[in-house]
């Protein structure tokens, strides 16, 4: 278990990162983002990072349903 902690920090990391992407791009006004990305793929990057998320918890033992 302890040779997975590693794995959980960086998984866990880059989730936290996507979703912080993403919620920037979603909640930034019209015209004014620094990239040129629809909506929709804000959300994408929003989902990309619960899944992430949800990776890390499952790596760390946190889902012991599987």
């Amino acid at each position: 278990m302890a040779s997975d902690f590693p794995a959980v920090v960086a998984v866990a990391s880059a989730a936290v990162a996507l979703l912080f992407i993403g919620l920037g791009l979603l909640l930034a006004p019209a015209g004014e983002s620094p990239v040129a990305l629809p909506s929709s793929w804000a959300l994408v990057i929003l989902l990309c990072g619960l899944v992430g998320l949800r990776l890390a918890w499952r790596l760390q033992g946190g889902d012991a349903s599987g």
